[in-house]
């Protein structure tokens, strides 16, 4: 029997092909055994929220260089303004013409202060992909990033800043920063 949200079902009958590695059951098709342990694994994660994020790192690195190679050409912090205005009229565009805001721009009163530290935040880390990028690659630029940000991301979680609701650090995600760690300093050697 199969406990499931307070619920006794039953149990499936499995065959396993030994020849095929395939997992039949009388209720669905014929699928690798592996292959449903992994689609098991990526819907446990939320696979559309982690799509998005991956999409949005790789988005970062491009955005990176670009900064990088219009900062060549007119400076860094002029091209760290065009790009925040660029960005703003981007937002406004998506916001108001084409109406994807769900959210209540009135309440912007109601928000804590610290949130709006946002906006100063995004000049500097703009600003500083733009200038190391030049330095030492956009490769070893990102490693240096996602480093921090996931450290960074961890002791937030950890302590539940800025009114998130707090996710202990456990034994797993200390291996994770120690495969980080080490991950990062073979990006950055020589």
């Amino acid at each position: 029997m199969i406990r499931r949200n307070k619920e006794i079902l039953p149990q499936k009958r499995r065959f396993i092909s030994r020849e095929k590695g395939y997992a039949r059951s009388k209720l669905s098709i014929s699928i690798p055994i592996m292959f449903k342990g992994w689609c098991r694994f990526f819907m446990n994660l939320n696979l559309f929220a982690l799509l998005i994020a991956a999409l949005a790192g790789a988005t970062m690195a491009v955005q990176g260089s670009l900064n990088s190679a219009l900062g060549k050409v007119i400076g860094l912090l002029e091209a760290t303004l065009i790009v925040m205005l660029i960005g703003s009229l981007t937002a406004l565009l998506f916001l108001y013409p084409l109406g994807l805001g769900k959210g209540n721009m009135f309440k912007l009163g109601e928000t804590p202060w610290y949130t709006l530290g946002g906006g100063v935040l995004i000049v500097l880390i703009t600003y500083g992909v733009a200038a190391s990028i030049p330095q030492v690659g956009a490769a070893k630029a990102t490693t240096a990033i996602v480093a921090a940000q996931v450290t960074t991301a961890l002791l937030i979680d950890h302590f539940g800043f800025f009114g998130l609701a707090a996710i202990s650090f456990s034994w797993w995600k200390t291996l994770g920063l120690i495969f980080l760690a080490t991950g990062t300093y073979i990006m950055l050697m020589q």
